[in-house]
């Protein structure tokens, strides 16, 4: 049943009881899935600012001309 979706209470333990014995809804994917999320937002936001940032320093934003090193004249 771990894992499901199910109506039911929160997780808690009653002061008279010593055991859960009712349907309840299990926390743990709910954390997980919401710890993704907001990894996956601070990842794209940091992606954002940094290829806003590569452009502006270098003016572009096409991959072959910032994986190229410039020719230098001797």
């Amino acid at each position: 049943m771990l894992g499901n979706i199910v109506k039911g209470k929160p997780p808690i333990i009653g002061p008279d009881l010593k055991v859960f014995t009712d349907i309840y809804a299990d926390p743990i994917p709910q954390a997980l899935i919401l710890t993704a999320i907001v990894i996956s937002f601070g990842l794209t936001s940091f992606a954002i600012v940094l290829l806003k940032r590569v452009y502006a320093l270098l003016g572009t934003d096409d991959l072959d001309n910032l994986n190229t090193p410039e020719e230098e004249d001797i």
